[in-house]
Order: structure tokens, then C-alpha cells, then sequence
């Protein structure tokens, strides 16, 4: 059949016709816009030589006020040990002068040498038209690739692996476990006595002597129910079931389902700081579990709790002492249920955030995450709690600010806190050098706000610890505080860092040499801390943390860099001892870097959790090793 032309197509000459007018016009057209473009390049080249005049005299300005000012700035020291500084500072510029020199002298004294250690790209080379320059970053590792894909696959339905918990549920569900009976009751108060302790969770969400006493008269209770779950699904070792007739692991089903269904039927009351304590725990015991879209579902119905109680304990919060002399038992009732919304708050915020971004189906809000936190305060230690208050206390709230870093409690959101959230999960491809600035100028300020008995460094950054001064600390709670700062450090600059394989690479930028060295150095102290953790407290260890720190421990090992190789060989195997410990259980384990044993008395099998990222992080470091053997 043949198809009608509707459309010819016909080539325009390439020789245009001759019109004396058009071409006069379109020459004189030419003229001027080279005319044009010559008096903006004067204009320019002018410009640019202003400004380096000016540069040149304010640079001479200032070393001659500088010069002069020095002359009259004189630091000397005696033998008892005091600093005598002569100074007649009239001008701002001479102040600045002696800021200057003392801070370099107290720097030097203290070994303090993180003042830009290994300084960022100049600026001077960027576009002289652009307010600021970005740096590309790295949008996920290979890591948090196959943890996503693993997860979401659990929550969709799409993993191919088994889950032990799904399939074991039926038969530990079969075993009844009474627990009006004395023995269940003594083993419920034992754990929630060790729960106040702060001995196996570092977040003191709770009140102790408020809860406490309700709890170990009620054993039977929601709240009860699982706080006793989520301790006895944990990685806690003062927890043991020896003489009775049943497994910890079945006492740990039996009292989640126990406190799920009793959470179903108050699911509709108005919500209570009980109900929302109940659900964290709750969820705890379902990621355990790899039970991560249910887990979900009531971090996200927690979080929307905590946000409408925002408005009942506004008042308590923020005037505590209003009517101190006059105030009643329900208004020290209603302080005390106040600030345990606080740290729930901080706690469920957290939560509901890292579930968002695990996710990340387009449902997250960041900005409101964020301005959630405006005006909450700080966490405060109630007058009721000076007679409990311990190390574990006061490190909770050196936790919760670093939690929100880089923002503060007092004051409104920036635009940093979302860039650094999206940062975190992954969502931005570049970062201009100001908020990556600023990002790190906040985690500094917080290693300076810390008390010195709290820090294991000498250092904010950029040093690499001792493990004599690790071991010498006794306060686990210390360790696990400095471990999570350094975690925050490799959570920043893991996304700048490229890994070298070859001396020089020209590919590689100064940026990414100054994060590659600051994750090695973090990472090595993550290794140290977590094994004299594992050692002390194998309550504190986080799994999670241990795989992330594993992969990168695995990628550093073909490193060009011989100080990161050698480092990332050793801490490598101390992750995986820890690891391959955790998914086994074993009745003793002896340190890898000491002779020393340590008694466990968990007989139990581990969390499914625990046993899936052991059994990840082996199969990937035996594809990594296929294509590239370990340097030695």
C-alpha cells in the first residue's frame, strides 16, 4: 500500500542570497560587540589589578601592625610553673596578636597540633565568580549498599535468606512460661533492677525512682514486659536463666508477645510516657529479630506519640521552679513524667530518623525531624535522681548532645543540621567547603566541652590512641562515648575519602587525602575501643557499627599508604574476632591482643540480627579477597 507524502523536507542553500543592506547591518552589528568585549576585558583585567593592589596593602598593613605589636608581647615562663605575659594591648589588632601567640604556646605544650593538621584544597584556584566550592562526595558505601538491599529485602519480602526467629516462632511460642509464678517474678526484678543500673543500656530514658518501685510491684505490666524483652534479646550478659525450665531465648519471646499483645489493647488510649518506653523496646526486640517493617511501623506510631505529648509537658519543662515551695505530688508527678518525655524524645527522634533513612521511599521529612527538636531543652538531672546519679548519668547527656550535632539545644535549626542528616544518609552528592567546615567546627567544639576525665585523646582528631590509655580507663561508659564521637567523625568524612592503590595518584584531591586519613585514624580507635569494650562490657558493643567499620577495615587494606595498611590488617582482625564471637556465643573467649579470658554466661543463641551481619561480613571479605589478596 502506498503512503502519502504529507511532509517534504527541503534542504536550505548553503549560499544566502546577496543583500547589500543585510550585510552592511550584520558587519557593523560585529563591530560592536567586539568593541564590547574588549572594554569588558579592560574592565576586568582592571578590576583584578585593584584588588591586588589592595591585597598588597593589606598585607603589608597588617604584618607592620603585627611587627609593631609583637615587639611589645612577651610570654615567659618560670620554673614554678606559672606564665607571665607582658602585654600593653590597645588595639584589636594587638589583641589578636597575643590570642595568637598564646594559644600556639599552650598548643605546643599539649601536644595539641590539631589546628588543620592536614590543610584543605586552597581556594585560591576555584572560580574567583563562585561564593563558595563544593566537594563531591560519596553517596553510600558498598556496605550500606548490601545492608539496605538486605533489609528492605526483609521488609518486602524479597530476601532469599531464611530467618531463624520466623520459622523457631510456632515452637518457642509452644513452651508456656507462667509468669505469676515466683522464680519468672524474681528473674523480671533482677533484670529490671539491672536495667535502673544503667549497667547494660547507656540511655537513662526513665526515672528510676519513680519507675522502679511501680515496676517491681507490677512485674506483669507493659512496660515491665519489654523492658524485660529487649534486655534478655540483647547481647547483655548479667541475664541468666540457670535452674529454670525454660531457655532465655523462649523467656525473651514469650515476654515480647506477651507485651505486644497488651500494647494492642491500649493501642487506642491516649498515649503515655509508659506506652511509648514500651513501644522503643518493643521495636528493639523486632530488629533483633530482622522484623524490620513491623519495627517500622511502631518506631514511626511512637514517634507521633511523643509528638503529641509535646504540648501536655511544655509547661513543666521549661518552668520547673516556678512554684517550687508550693508544688504538689501531682505536679512533681507531672515533672517527672515530663523529663522522661525529654530523653524519650531524644531517644524515638533518633530512632524514627535512622528508620527514614534506611528506607529513604521518599516519605522522610528532614526538615521536620529536625525542627521537632527546637526548644526542647537539654536533658536535665531532676532532684530526685542526685542520689543515683553516676558516670553512666552524666555520659547520657554528653550522648544526646552528640545526637543532634551540629545542632544545638537552645537554638533554631540551620541549614547544616539538614545538610548534615543528608549527609548521613546519603542523599546529596556535593558539599560546599563552608557547611563541611562547619559540620567538623561543631564536633570539635564538643571533644573541648567534654570533660578531661571523659576523653581518651589528647586531641579531637587526627591522633591515634593508645591502647594502654584505653585499657587504664574503668569506666565503660567513657569508652562507648568516645567510640560513638569517632563514629561521628567516620560517618562525615567516609563520604570524602577515596582509597589510593598506587603512589601518587593523580586522580586523588588534598580533600579526599585529609578524610582518608582521618577515617583510618578513627577507625583504628573504633577497633580499639569496641575490642576493650567486648572485653569489659559486651553489653555496649554495637553490631552495627562493627560491620561498617569492618568493610572500610577491609577496603584500607589495599591502601597505598603503608601506616593505613598496616593498621587496617590488625584492627580487621580484631573486628571479625568479635563478630564471628558474637554470632557463636561461646563459653569463654581470650582477647586476641591479651592472654586474659573473660567468663560468658550466654548459652543462648544470638539474635538473628547478630548472626546475619557475622555471616555477611564473612562472605564479603572472601569476595574480596578473590580478586584482590590482602597486601602483606
Amino acid at each position: 500500500m502506498a503512503l502519502v507524502c504529507l511532509y517534504k523536507f527541503t534542504r536550505r542553500p548553503s549560499v544566502a542570497v546577496e543583500c547589500p543592506q543585510a550585510a552592511a547591518i550584520e558587519a557593523k552589528r560585529r563591530r560592536l560587540l567586539r568593541s564590547k568585549r574588549q572594554h569588558v576585558r579592560d574592565q576586568v583585567r582592571q578590576l583584578e589589578q585593584l584588588v591586588n593592589e589592595m591585597e598588597s596593602e593589606l598585607q603589608a598593613f597588617s604584618d607592620n601592625r603585627k611587627g609593631e605589636a609583637e615587639q611589645w608581647l612577651s610570654i615567659s615562663t618560670h620554673h614554678g610553673g606559672n606564665i607571665r605575659i607582658e602585654a600593653p594591648v590597645k588595639t584589636v589588632s594587638e589583641m589578636l596578636v597575643l590570642m595568637k601567640r598564646a594559644r600556639a604556646y599552650f598548643c605546643a605544650a599539649n601536644n595539641d597540633d590539631f589546628y588543620d593538621p592536614i590543610s584543605r584544597s586552597p581556594h585560591y584556584f576555584s572560580d574567583r565568580r563562585a561564593k563558595d566550592a563544593y566537594l563531591m562526595i560519596q553517596r553510600a558505601s558498598p556496605i550500606e549498599y548490601v545492608l539496605r538491599r538486605f533489609i528492605l529485602g526483609l521488609a518486602f519480602g524479597k530476601s532469599r535468606q531464611p530467618i531463624v526467629t520466623r520459622t523457631s516462632t510456632k515452637s518457642i511460642t509452644d513452651e508456656s512460661i507462667d509468669h505469676n509464678h515466683p522464680s519468672v517474678i524474681e528473674l523480671k526484678r533482677h533484670i529490671i533492677h539491672h536495667y535502673f543500673e544503667q549497667i547494660c543500656y547507656p540511655h537513662q530514658r526513665l526515672i528510676r525512682s519513680h519507675y522502679l518501685p511501680r515496676l517491681l510491684k507490677n512485674t506483669n505490666s507493659l512496660l515491665a514486659n519489654s523492658i524485660v524483652a529487649a534486655i534478655s534479646n540483647s547481647l547483655c550478659n548479667h541475664v541468666s536463666v540457670e535452674g529454670l525450665p525454660f531457655t532465655r531465648k523462649a523467656f525473651a519471646t514469650s515476654c515480647q508477645q506477651k507485651a505486644y499483645m497488651q500494647l494492642r489493647e491500649v493501642l487506642f488510649d491516649e498515649p503515655t510516657v509508659e506506652m511509648i518506653a514500651s513501644i522503643r523496646h518493643i521495636s528493639t526486640c523486632l530488629m533483633l529479630e530482622l522484623n524490620v517493617q513491623e519495627a517500622r511501623r511502631l518506631v514511626h506510631l511512637g514517634w507521633r506519640m511523643v509528638l503529641v505529648l509535646k504540648g501536655k509537658y511544655w509547661q513543666y519543662l521549661h518552668f520547673p521552679d516556678s512554684n517550687n515551695s508550693t508544688r504538689n505530688v501531682d505536679d512533681n508527678v507531672m515533672l517527672i513524667e515530663a523529663e522522661s518525655w525529654r530523653r524519650l524524645f531524644y531517644d524515638m527522634r533518633s530512632f524514627e530518623m535512622s528508620l527514614a533513612m534506611l528506607f529513604n521511599d521518599g516519605t522522610m521529612d528532614l526538615s521536620s525531624l529536625i525542627a521537632s527538636a527546637q526548644y526542647v531543652g537539654r536533658p536535665t538531672r531532676l532532684a530526685q535522681e542526685e542520689a543515683y546519679s553516676n558516670t553512666a548519668s552524666d555520659v547520657y547527656q554528653y550522648l544526646t548532645a552528640l545526637s543532634i550535632l551540629p545542632g544545638h539545644f537552645d537554638s533554631a535549626f540551620r541549614r547544616q543540621d539538614i545538610t548534615c542528616c543528608m549527609l548521613y544518609a546519603g542523599m546529596i552528592e556535593r558539599i560546599s567547603h563552608s557547611d563541611m567546615a562547619y559540620i567538623e567546627r561543631r564536633l570539635v567544639e564538643f571533644w573541648h566541652l567534654l570533660p578531661r576525665a571523659y576523653v581518651l585523646s589528647d586531641a579531637p582528631v587526627m591522633e591515634v590512641l593508645s591502647m594502654e590509655r584505653i585499657r587504664q580507663c574503668q569506666e565503660p561508659y567513657i569508652m562507648y562515648l568516645n567510640l560513638a564521637y569517632f563514629m561521628h567523625w567516620i560517618l562525615i568524612q567516609m563520604r570524602l575519602m577515596r582509597v589510593s592503590t598506587t603512589i601518587p595518584d593523580t586522580n586523588d584531591t588534598r580533600d579526599s587525602q585529609r578524610a582518608l586519613a582521618i577515617v583510618s585514624i578513627c577507625c583504628d580507635a573504633v577497633a580499639k575501643l569496641s575490642l576493650t569494650l567486648y572485653e569489659v562490657s559486651p553489653c555496649l558493643v554495637d553490631v552495627h557499627w562493627l560491620v561498617l567499620i569492618s568493610d572500610l577495615l577491609m577496603t584500607f587494606k589495599n591502601a597505598a599508604d603503608d601506616a593505613i595498611r598496616t593498621r587496617a590488617q590488625e584492627n580487621l582482625h580484631w573486628m571479625m574476632y568479635i563478630l564471628n564471637n558474637l554470632s557463636q556465643r561461646p563459653s569463654n573467649h581470650v582477647s586476641p591482643s591479651s592472654s586474659s579470658s573473660t567468663p560468658s554466661t550466654c548459652i543462648s543463641p544470638p539474635p538473628a540480627f547478630h548472626g546475619e551481619m557475622s555471616r555477611l561480613m564473612t562472605v564479603r571479605i572472601k569476595d574480596n579477597e578473590r580478586p584482590n589478596p590482602s597486601v602483606s
